[in-house]
């Protein structure tokens, strides 16, 4: 929901992988509704990582500063940021299906 919204938002035409039928396990919602106490509707990946004792590699970018790295020619940074955001949301969803990283 997060992504569909942005694209709409800045006019962008929704890709295929986003469509609303694709089959997709949302982290977020699965970790708010069947594992936190406090029952909210949104928690950013970094509290979801420091709760289940993950790894978390948000202290090192935020994605708040994409842009500034962007300005800067940073490619090299943004590209490993990403490639981290994509390894603890796998591990992640995993965890949360009950099963291991190490197992998959």
């Amino acid at each position: 929901p997060r992504l569909r919204l942005a694209f709409l938002r800045n006019g962008l035409q929704i890709p295929p992988a986003l469509a609303s039928h694709q089959p997709h396990f949302d982290t977020m919602r699965e970790f708010c509704r069947a594992f936190s106490i406090e029952r909210s509707e949104m928690v950013g990946l970094s509290e979801v990582l420091d709760k289940l004792g993950m790894v978390n590699h948000k202290n090192l970018v935020d994605g708040s500063q994409i842009d500034e790295l962007i300005a800067k020619g940073e490619v090299e940074t943004i590209l490993r940021y990403a490639a981290l955001d994509v390894q603890a949301e796998s591990e992640l969803a995993l965890r949360l299906m009950g099963r291991s990283a190490q197992l998959a």
